[in-house]
């Protein structure tokens, strides 16, 4: 089995490139579409969607109401063996 989890971004350049550089992961360019970026490995996809793509995924009627304040609709949650992997992933990150 593998694992995919998308977000809806504003900017899913800047989004993609902040979770590759933090996870160390590429981009799956097999994936990349004008509205669509991810990072991937055997176990999983990351994937991050342009608002287009609520219409394409028949998700119209989902779109919020009102302009979101935070650039994605939720977080994920990355569980790392030691406290120095995190400290080593955001300082590539930023």
């Amino acid at each position: 089995m593998k694992l995919f989890h998308n977000f809806f971004c504003r900017d899913i350049e800047a989004q993609s490139r902040f979770y590759q550089a933090l996870l160390g992961l590429p981009e799956d360019p097999v994936s990349r579409s004008p509205i669509y970026r991810a990072v991937s490995t055997p176990q999983f996809q990351f994937g991050f969607h342009d608002a287009a793509a609520y219409g394409l995924l028949q998700l119209g009627d989902r779109i919020p109401a009102q302009p979101a304040t935070a650039p994605v609709t939720g977080y994920p949650t990355f569980m790392l063996d030691e406290a120095s992997a995190v400290d080593e992933g955001v300082t590539r990150a930023l």
